[in-house]
């Protein structure tokens, strides 16, 4: 407000307390106050109508100061996290692959082991067979305690590569060390 229109009031003020007041004075009080009023309606179009503009334009600014760099940094952890969920999956499907190879290693593995040990028990169960048939015609002619100790040689040549059955080069060494048995009668 104007310091004169202070003035102005305060005389007024006093006027009409000491009831001096005329129509013409009433009159202009009237006037001033209409054109006051239509400059306020004035002044308040004039704001209807920029203040939405600065609002808005202060909106966009603040969002594109703020808002837009929010955004890019989000897209950003967007793509980056869909990069670690691609190399985390080929981590799992390298890992995966890896694991099925191990396992048909293991497969191969126990098949030779087994295959091993049946040739191994085969090949024992042959030389058991010799020699239960070298020994049972015997036994009972063949004194024990005269017998002669089979040596690791011979024993190690017998669990040698097994020979076809009809072939006796694995049992010749421990015919070689059984005793003679000659008829007991």
């Amino acid at each position: 407000m104007e310091v004169d229109a202070i003035q102005r009031a305060r005389a007024r003020l006093t006027s009409l307390r000491s009831g001096e007041t005329t129509k013409s004075e009433l009159t202009e009080v009237v006037t001033r106050a209409r054109e006051e009023l239509e400059e306020l309606s004035k002044t308040a179009a004039e704001l209807k109508v920029t203040v939405p503009i600065q609002v808005s334009d202060g909106i966009r600014e603040a969002i594109h100061a703020e808002v837009v760099p929010v955004a890019r940094h989000i897209a950003e952890i967007r793509g980056l996290s869909a990069q670690v969920v691609k190399r985390v999956e080929s981590a799992q499907s390298a890992i995966a692959a890896e694991r099925e190879a191990r396992i048909d290693d293991l497969d191969v593995i126990v098949d030779l082991l087994v295959s091993n040990w049946q040739g191994l028990d085969t090949r024992l169960s042959r030389i058991e067979e010799r020699l239960e048939e070298r020994a049972t015609p015997a036994a009972s002619a063949v004194d024990t305690s005269s017998a002669p100790e089979l040596d690791d040689a011979v024993i190690d040549s017998a669990l040698a590569e097994p020979q076809a059955p009809d072939s006796e080069p694995a049992l010749g060494a421990f015919s070689e060390q059984l005793p003679q048995t000659s008829a007991v009668s």
